[in-house]
């Protein structure tokens, strides 16, 4: 499916421009979910797929097929073939306690954590999480964030140690215990409505 997607942004096929929560046009490229998605529809059998209730119907499209039925449940079969299932947990596997938890500094995606295997044998470490999935269906890399990727012993040994003085700093910690006690005296004197509107904020 990376080579289908890879292939399509090759040939420029272009994509309808959908529009986020903030305006920002999104779907301007081809990505191996969206194959998986394609391959999917029902639509293009000549199918038209609808929910009512808490079930799906199907009805017969007013459109004409593209695919033939069996070609399609072909696809499916290879899909659920192909489907890689979730690893049961390992002894040996690292715990990656930062993942999601640390964003790069020049693209603000989230860094997640993955192992490779070098000539030193495998490492662990943590890198982009998006752009190296969108990346892998790019003619050329879109994305030249330095570092890519940051050992884990390395940004992991920094972050508990400020943890470690955080937790130590006695004056810190009665700061934060004086502003929960502000927040909380706070929060003691909305009305119920009140309390209803900020919890429907958050």
């Amino acid at each position: 499916m990376r080579k289908t997607a890879k292939r399509l942004n090759e040939l420029k096929v272009q994509l309808p421009k959908n529009r986020a929560g903030a305006g920002a046009s999104r779907g301007d490229i081809f990505r191996a979910s969206m194959v998986h998605g394609v391959l999917r529809l029902k639509s293009y059998t000549g199918v038209l797929v609808f929910k009512v209730g808490d079930r799906f119907e199907e009805t017969k499209a007013a459109w004409d097929a593209i695919i033939d039925k069996a070609t399609f449940k072909r696809a499916q079969k290879l899909l659920k073939a192909n489907k890689s299932h979730k690893k049961p947990p390992h002894p040996n596997r690292f715990p990656f306690q930062l993942s999601s938890l640390c964003f790069c500094a020049k693209c603000g995606d989230r860094m997640s954590g993955k192992t490779a295997t070098g000539n030193g044998g495998k490492f662990a470490h943590y890198e982009h999480a998006w752009q190296s999935k969108v990346n892998t269906s790019l003619v050329r890399k879109a994305f030249d964030c330095s570092p890519a990727r940051i050992q884990v012993d390395r940004i992991e040994k920094v972050v508990w140690s400020e943890v470690e003085k955080f937790l130590l700093d006695k004056s810190r910690a009665k700061e934060l215990l004086n502003e929960v006690h502000s927040i909380w005296t706070e929060v003691q004197k909305e009305s119920p409505e009140e309390k209803i509107k900020r919890n429907l904020r958050h």
